[in-house]
């Protein structure tokens, strides 16, 4: 059985996908205000927010526990409106033994949308593909597009 795999969702956003470029890169700090009920800290260990290199320690809720993550930017593609980390440390590296999450904002037929790729690797046939990531940020991009339209309302009311 192959422990490698790939999983890729599109998550419907009403939001600009330059709103969500800047919350996943140069303003991912901003994230425990923006969608509290999933991060609830990001510290930058080395280098800058957004930037190819920079390494993040990240506490967030999955299936209901607290967990953590070091992870790192390896590339960032403005062109094609993509970032990709990779997750090294953490709690999700006793189940993976590589994990490369990727978002790329796209736009179809004058619908936004946000694509999150799962590439991975398991520690053995027992653990399971990463489902509850994919619904994590599933969840969490619809809590960031719901924070951003409600800034929106505000400000124009």
């Amino acid at each position: 059985m192959d422990l490698s795999g790939k999983l890729a969702i599109n998550v419907e956003i009403k939001s600009p996908s330059e709103f969500f470029l800047d919350i996943f890169g140069t303003k991912k700090h901003e994230l425990p205000k923006v969608a509290p009920d999933f991060v609830q800290s990001l510290e930058l260990l080395k280098g800058e927010w957004g930037a190819v290199g920079c390494t993040l320690l990240s506490t967030f809720f999955l299936d209901g526990k607290v967990m953590f993550s070091e992870e790192s930017i390896i590339a960032v593609d403005k062109e094609n409106k993509s970032i990709t980390y990779n997750i090294y440390g953490g709690d999700l590296i006793q189940l993976y033994k590589k994990l490369y999450v990727t978002f790329q904002a796209t736009t179809k037929n004058e619908t936004n949308f946000l694509t999150w790729i799962y590439e991975y690797e398991r520690l053995n046939e027992n653990v399971p593909a990463p489902h509850k990531l994919v619904e994590y940020v599933t969840g969490a991009t619809k809590s960031i597009d719901n924070y951003y339209l409600n800034l929106k309302a505000k400000i124009q009311a």
